[in-house]
């Protein structure tokens, strides 16, 4: 399969998760809505792992990042969950799609990459329109 084939796998798969994690909050206080998310993804790693016939690659810088990578998705996970919880998910899910601005933000910097004048516009527009959605939010 190509990476759009992925992208769009991926794109449907978030919007059943953010569906289903204002479901969860409906029926579970947050902690155990991660405890529990937790517990399905674990789930789907084990069939993955024994279906590819995985083998551990490791390097310390690697498994570094790697950490980072999970550290920060768990927590951004968890508050993305107590947001659902006092928030409506339609708002609550195009606020936090806004995350690649800041991955776009931080590539800039650390990496190096660069930008055309139409992708800067496109994300101060991005900006404008979580702007819009949230200013009329009461809570």
């Amino acid at each position: 399969m190509s990476w759009i084939t992925y992208a769009c796998l991926s794109t449907g798969l978030f919007g059943l998760w953010a569906l289903t994690g204002k479901l969860s909050t409906t029926q579970m206080e947050p902690l155990s809505v991660l405890l529990f998310q937790i517990l399905g993804g674990l789930g789907v790693g084990l069939i993955v792992f024994t279906w590819k016939g995985f083998q551990v690659e490791a390097n310390w810088k690697g498994v570094l990042w790697c950490l980072t990578f999970g550290i920060s998705g768990m927590v951004a996970t968890l508050a993305y969950i107590q947001a659902l919880a006092l928030g409506q998910a339609s708002t609550v899910t195009v606020v936090t799609s806004l995350y690649p601005a800041v991955t776009l933000a931080l590539s800039i910097l650390f990496l190096g990459e660069r930008i055309n004048l139409r992708q800067s516009i496109g994300m101060l527009l991005a900006g404008a329109a979580i702007y819009l959605l949230i200013s009329g939010e009461q809570s």
